[in-house]
């Protein structure tokens, strides 16, 4: 888990981070504010995965030339494990808080990125709103 929360962290700080982190010239702590810094100022539609349709709205709406109803067979599914007992027992596990503090506290990396997704929130939020005013300002009358 760890690993996986590192290479989203990666995603969202870029390649210099992977550099910095590969060579010991950059802590967690500066990954994490870099990856803050580029959620908020670095991404056109900052999008979250059970939000994916609205993601695409998002998209067609701030890029012009990237109309995504074009492609109307694309839209948003659930997650590929489907419905099974293990997915149950580890959904049930992960929404349990002990469990979750205990995770967050053995993993500096998985805190990170929950933070990380709560700014993620925050940003697609505020992305959402902004593009609802614009489109009203805009819409001839």
């Amino acid at each position: 888990a760890t690993n996986r929360a590192m290479t989203h962290l990666f995603y969202l700080c870029g390649e210099h981070c992977l550099s910095g982190w590969n060579s010991n010239q950059m802590t967690l702590e500066e990954i994490e504010r870099q990856a803050a810094y580029n959620l908020r100022h670095s991404f056109a539609v900052v999008g979250l995965l059970h939000k994916t349709n609205d993601f695409y709205d998002m998209v067609t709406q701030r890029v012009a030339y990237m109309n995504t109803s074009l492609n109307p067979e694309v839209e948003g599914k659930t997650h590929s494990t489907g419905n099974n007992p293990e997915m149950e027992r580890c959904r049930t596990k992960y929404k349990d808080p002990d469990f979750q503090a205990r995770l967050m506290e053995k993993s500096p990396e998985i805190a990170a990125l929950e933070r990380l997704y709560n700014i993620a929130v925050e940003v697609n939020e505020f992305q959402t709103k902004e593009l609802a005013e614009c489109s009203t300002q805009f819409t001839p009358t």
